[in-house]
This record gives structure tokens, C-alpha cells and sequence, in this order.
């Protein structure tokens, strides 16, 4: 109901704009347009973002380390503690 209730108010304020030649009405409708045309294009730039991760995520996992594999001792500051000589 309140959907119903909010789009009449928006068409009446667009038929205000251009039947009747209202000021208020058409400063209203350019408000709603130009963020109706905000909403749409973060809507394309969201689907475009997604679309090309979905496209190059097989290529990312191509390049990527296998998980079993371990390549050095970069990934565990710990470690490199204790075989420096960290705990004697």
C-alpha cells in the first residue's frame, strides 16, 4: 500500500511538471530523475564489477599457490622467532 501511495504521489508531481507547468513540480521531478539516474548507475557499475570478477576469477586461480604448499617462512612471524634464536 505504501508503494502504491508513493509512486501516485511521484506521477502526480510528474504530471504537475508537465501538464500543469508547476516550478515546484519540476524541480521535483529533476530531484527524483537525477537520483533514480544515481541509483542506475551504481546498479551498472556493481553488475560490471561483478561480471568481471566472475570472468577473471578462473584466470586469478590459475596463478595461485596450491594450499598444501608452503614457501618459506614469510607467512609466520612465530616461527621465524624461534629459529633465530628467540627462545634459548
Amino acid at each position: 500500500m505504501f508503494l502504491i501511495g508513493v509512486s501516485a504521489l511521484v506521477m502526480y508531481t510528474f504530471r504537475a511538471a508537465v501538464v500543469a507547468d508547476q516550478f515546484w513540480a519540476k524541480i521535483v521531478s529533476l530531484m527524483i530523475v537525477i537520483c533514480g539516474g544515481c541509483f542506475m548507475a551504481y546498479a551498472a557499475m556493481f553488475f560490471m564489477a561483478s561480471l568481471f570478477t566472475a570472468t577473471t576469477a578462473p584466470l586469478l586461480r590459475a596463478f595461485e599457490p596450491l594450499h598444501g604448499e608452503h614457501h618459506g617462512s614469510d607467512d609466520d612471524p612465530a616461527e621465524d622467532a624461534h629459529s633465530a634464536g628467540g627462545d634459548r
